[in-house]
C-alpha cells in the first residue's frame, strides 16, 4: 500500500503546489492540495486552522472505524458518512450550487456545503488516510467516489451526505446529468487519478469565472492549475487563450509555445501555431 508523502508545512501555497508536482500521483495527500487551492484565493486565511479540521475529521473517522471493526467496504463507508456528513454536517448545496465558494475547500470547511468534487475530497482524504481505497471517479457532471475494502468496492456520492449508489442510481445519474436518451458507460465508472480529481476541482472556478466574464480571474485559476500540472498541454492552451483575451500577448505567446512543445494533437497544434503567428505579428506592430 502507497503511504501518502507529507510534505513540510510551507508559507506559501504555490511553493506547495509546485511540490506536489514532483510526487507521484498516488502519493499526493489530495487534501493538503486541495487546500493550497483554497488557499491561493484566501491568502488572509490562516490555513493551519483548516489543516487542523481536516486532521479531526481522519481522526474521528480512525476511532469510529476501531469502535465498529469494520469487516466489510459497507461498514468502512458508514464510517466516514456517520463523521463528514452527520456529525460535521457535510452536504451538497443545492441552493447556490454554482458559487464559487463551492469549488474552495476552505470555504467548503467554513460553510459545510459544496459541490461533489470538493465533498469528495474530504472523504478520498480520510479513508486514504485511515488506509483505505478510495479514488474519484470520471462520471460526468457529477462527482463519485469509489471505496475499496477487503476485496470488495462500492460507490459513494459525497454531495447525497455519502450515501451509497447502486447501478440504477447510477443510470438515472447519467439521464439526470447528460439527458433522458443518454447510458452508462464503463468509462464513467473509471477511476481518475489524483491530479485529475484536483484539477477537475479547479476546472469548476474556471469554467464558471470565464462564464461571467471574469477572464482575469479565470487566468488565475489555470495559472494554480499549471503549478500541479506543469506538462498539461491542454492547461497551456486554455491559458494563452485566456491572455490573449486579455490583451497580454507576450505572456499569451509564452503560454501557446509551451502548448506547442508539450501537445501531440496535431490538428490543434497546426490551429495554435496560426495563432502563435499572429500575435507575433501584433506584438512586432506594436513595437514591443
Amino acid at each position: 500500500m502507497s503511504v501518502l508523502v507529507r510534505l513540510p508545512t510551507r508559507n506559501q501555497p504555490q511553493e506547495e503546489l509546485q511540490a506536489w508536482a514532483q510526487v507521484p500521483d498516488d502519493l499526493i495527500d489530495i487534501g493538503a492540495a486541495a487546500l493550497a487551492f483554497a488557499a491561493l484565493r484566501l491568502p488572509e486565511r490562516d490555513l493551519s486552522v483548516y489543516r487542523e479540521h481536516l486532521d479531526r475529521l481522519i481522526a474521528e473517522v480512525a476511532e469510529m472505524a476501531r469502535d465498529l471493526r469494520p469487516q466489510r467496504v459497507e461498514q468502512v463507508a458508514a464510517c466516514l458518512r456517520e463523521v463528514i456528513a452527520i456529525r460535521h454536517r457535510y452536504e451538497g448545496d443545492t441552493l447556490s450550487y454554482d458559487s464559487p465558494d463551492n469549488a474552495n475547500l476552505i470555504k467548503v470547511m467554513e460553510r459545510r456545503k459544496g459541490l461533489p468534487v470538493t465533498l469528495g475530497i474530504l472523504y478520498i482524504a480520510a479513508a486514504r488516510a485511515n488506509g483505505w481505497g478510495a479514488v474519484g471517479l470520471n462520471f460526468p457532471e457529477h462527482f463519485l467516489v469509489r471505496l475499496e475494502f477487503g476485496g470488495r468496492r462500492l460507490i459513494l456520492d459525497p454531495f447525497a451526505r455519502g450515501e451509497i449508489v447502486s447501478v440504477p442510481r447510477l443510470r438515472e445519474l447519467v439521464k439526470l446529468t447528460l439527458g433522458p436518451t443518454a447510458e452508462l458507460r464503463p468509462d464513467y465508472t473509471e477511476a481518475a487519478s489524483t491530479r485529475d480529481v484536483l484539477l477537475r476541482l479547479q476546472n469548476n472556478l474556471k469554467i464558471r469565472f470565464i462564464r461571467a466574464g471574469m477572464d482575469e480571474s479565470a487566468a488565475d485559476i489555470l495559472e494554480a492549475m499549471l503549478l500541479l500540472a506543469p506538462d498539461h498541454a491542454a492547461l497551456w492552451r486554455d491559458y494563452g487563450l485566456i491572455l490573449a483575451r486579455l490583451g497580454q500577448e507576450h505572456r499569451a505567446l509564452v503560454a501557446l509555445e509551451n502548448f506547442l512543445t508539450l501537445s501531440t494533437d496535431e490538428p490543434t497544434r497546426h490551429q495554435t501555431a496560426a495563432l502563435v503567428e499572429q500575435l507575433r505579428a501584433l506584438t512586432a506592430l506594436s513595437g514591443a
